[in-house]
């Protein structure tokens, strides 16, 4: 029944596929169908909050494959350990053990003075494994060995799922640069991965392998003006409102083509419109001063993030530092245009603005800062990156378009205006790398 639909059941961020606003951009769903059935890795890449996970489940829901959510300072053994897991395969780390089978025929490997593992995986898969009493079977420790990948591989056709690693982006370069490598192995054995991380630049596996060409397809699900458009009037629809055209033309125009920052606008504005279910009779919402109001929310509600970006980028990776490279990175893309951050940075624009602060900044400190800048991030508890930098194209990225839209609508006062950027800031909770190996 309509009086039943709330307006969070409408808009707001989700992870689920939305009810009432789901729009196919573009024929993705049948584009993301069609992959499925091809020999391909697939990867989703892009800004935050464009709805990649959404995009996955509507057309490979959780039942019909493994998700492995990656970590930060993961290696590429920690996520295979992850994968196996997920598949309910535990592997034994004892040398020699006995093995005593059950009555559904699973295999307890008890080793001396462990716990037992359950190795839920095929006869055929079971590496050695007897499955008379008293048995004894060889283990070796699981991905420290050369045939650790044909045993993974077993483990993932047996399973009958397609793997999907989610939050790639927290895997540093160099292991992204290994998984690349095993990604034509996967592929030889038929054994397609769907990969989602939040970065800019094209292509980034096919230039870490090259061997990949042809083996891999990424989708980067961008929205348009006229899509997000539709995102709101589905949502008109199913609350009985009517949004003042004028109104939704800067609704989109605030979203910066991005759908999680227009579904949080969209539900602060109709909450500050006292919308906060289905309509009775249809009502027409004209009024600009909630849309002020739900600016403000929200940038209240990212003011967190942003004092705490500017303070990982202030601090760097050491408790004191001359140079700030990492502030004054952020310093030009926050003073950057709205056109330059949507379109990247070029590495040598960047370096003639912060050479201009400070003169005394190499283009080698810089160098080193952009290839620690994703670590930065994530190590110091940056739930998703702000900033990215491809060595491959030389282009500082924004992947956080809400960036924009606090810039635009805040009164944040940056340490470089204010003057506060020494090392007596406080710290919080927050936990701030020291890298010996790296100098500012």
């Amino acid at each position: 029944m309509n009086s039943q639909i709330r307006v969070q059941d409408v808009f707001g961020i989700t992870s689920s596929v939305p009810t009432y606003t789901y729009v196919d951009r573009a024929g993705l769903d049948a584009r993301f169908e069609l992959l499925l059935d091809t020999d391909k890795h697939m990867v989703l890449h892009g800004a935050s909050k464009q709805g990649k996970t959404v995009l996955r489940r509507k057309s490979l829901p959780e039942e019909q494959c493994v998700v492995v959510q990656c970590r930060t300072n993961w290696k590429l053994e920690d996520l295979y350990d992850e994968l196996l897991s997920r598949l309910n395969v535990l592997v034994a780390t004892e040398t020699t053990k006995s093995v005593k089978t059950t009555v559904s025929g699973e295999l307890k490997v008890q080793g001396e003075g462990s716990v037992p593992m359950v190795a839920k995986i095929a006869g055929d898969l079971s590496g050695g494994f007897e499955r008379e009493n008293g048995a004894e079977v060889k283990t070796v420790p699981a991905v420290k060995q050369q045939s650790t990948l044909s045993f993974l591989i077993d483990a993932i056709k047996v399973s009958g799922k397609r793997v999907v690693l989610e939050d790639l982006h927290y895997l540093e370069e160099d292991q992204r640069k290994r998984l690349a490598t095993d990604l034509k192995a996967f592929y030889e054995e038929s054994v397609f991965f769907v990969m989602v991380g939040v970065w800019a630049d094209q292509s980034i596996f096919n230039f870490y392998n090259p061997d990949l060409s042809g083996r891999i397809e990424e989708i980067d699900p961008r929205w348009t003006e006229q899509e997000l458009t539709e995102v709101l009037n589905k949502g008109q629809s199913a609350l009985n409102i009517d949004i003042d055209e004028e109104l939704v033309k800067q609704i989109v125009a605030d979203s910066y083509r991005n759908v999680g920052l227009l579904q949080s606008l969209a539900f602060r504005f109709c909450v500050e419109s006292d919308v906060t279910k289905w309509q009775w009779a249809r009502k027409k919402l004209t009024d600009k001063d909630p849309l002020q109001r739900a600016r403000l929310h929200i940038c209240q509600e990212l003011g967190a993030k942003y004092t705490q970006m500017a303070r990982v980028f202030e601090r760097g990776f050491r408790k004191s530092t001359e140079l700030h490279v990492y502030q004054n990175i952020l310093r030009i893309a926050v003073q950057a245009s709205e056109a330059e951050l949507m379109n990247g940075l070029a590495y040598s624009d960047v370096f003639d603005r912060i050479h201009k602060i400070n003169s005394a900044i190499r283009a080698s400190d810089l160098t080193a800062a952009l290839n620690k800048i994703a670590r930065l991030q994530v190590d110091n508890g940056m739930q998703r990156p702000i900033l990215s930098y491809q060595s491959r194209s030389r282009i500082i990225q924004l992947v956080d378009v809400d960036l924009l839209f606090y810039k635009k609508y805040s009164d944040h006062q940056w340490p470089w205006l204010t003057g506060d950027d020494d090392d007596e800031a406080p710290r919080e909770s927050m936990v701030l790398i020291e890298d010996p190996d790296f100098v500012e």
